[in-house]
């Protein structure tokens, strides 16, 4: 169900959600713009929406996977 909301509503949250997963501690707005590929200012938009419908979290300037879980299944579905 996240997976699939995040292919909805705003663009480049499941972008974000894929750059994110290797990364349990997370990355930075500067950081997830070279790994989606977007500007950061297009990343805003779509970051907000994750952490409203707490999927990502932030934490001293870098964003996480909040769910260990999803975040595992995330990596594993990009690796397949």
């Amino acid at each position: 169900g996240v997976w699939q909301q995040a292919g909805q509503e705003v663009e480049g949250q499941q972008a974000i959600i894929k750059a994110l997963a290797p990364y349990p501690e997370g990355l930075n707005k500067d950081e997830l713009a070279k790994i989606t590929g977007r500007e950061k200012g297009n990343n805003i938009v779509a970051i907000n929406t994750l952490k409203r419908h707490d999927v990502i979290e932030e934490k001293e300037s870098r964003y996480r996977i909040i769910i260990e879980l999803f975040r595992c299944w995330v990596l594993q579905r990009s690796n397949n």
